[in-house]
């Protein structure tokens, strides 16, 4: 388990633009429209996700401006995944809280979708331990995920050395 932070964090004083091997995770931007609207159009992605297919842009207008809302507001942050310059999907951290009690419960839960010509390649797993490592540094992880995704939910938690029990939908 990666440890709390030693102090309590904004998500403005850290880096949120990741490097991985393969992939950069950067913050999602209104620029990034027209690169989404193929993929979160799509009802076949749309079966993996909690979120219908969205059938005009101004829906994914309205996912990104939700996005970067949560990111002023400090509760959130979406990261456009990014593989051989073009958008492939997208990953967050939702409802973070950075809480000081008797300990330390540092939270958020990961959520994320990958369009379909980058499936089963190890992405998801590559992109969940970037934000586990260099993201906001949250000390304890949960995936909750419909059955008919397990399989990806498992794989997100891809060298996780304090695994935890899994929620499903």
């Amino acid at each position: 388990m990666i440890p709390p932070r030693p102090t309590i964090p904004t998500l403005a004083d850290l880096p949120l633009v990741i490097d991985t091997p393969r992939l950069q995770l950067r913050p999602i931007a209104m620029t990034d429209v027209e690169d989404m609207w193929p993929h979160v159009s799509d009802p076949e992605l749309a079966r993996y996700v909690s979120w219908t297919a969205h059938t005009d842009r101004a829906e994914t207008r309205g996912f990104i401006q939700s996005a970067l809302d949560g990111l002023a507001a400090g509760t959130d942050v979406v990261w456009a995944i990014v593989h051989e310059g073009k958008l492939g999907g997208c990953i967050g951290l939702h409802g973070i809280k950075w809480m000081l009690r008797a300990w330390r419960v540092d939270r958020g839960e990961i959520g994320y979708w990958l369009a379909k010509p980058l499936w089963n390649q190890g992405f998801i797993s590559e992109a969940t331990q970037a934000v586990k490592r260099t993201g906001p540094g949250l000390g304890a992880h949960a995936c909750r995920c419909p059955p008919i995704t397990q399989r990806s939910c498992h794989q997100s938690r891809r060298g996780d050395s304090n695994p935890r029990p899994l929620h499903y939908e």
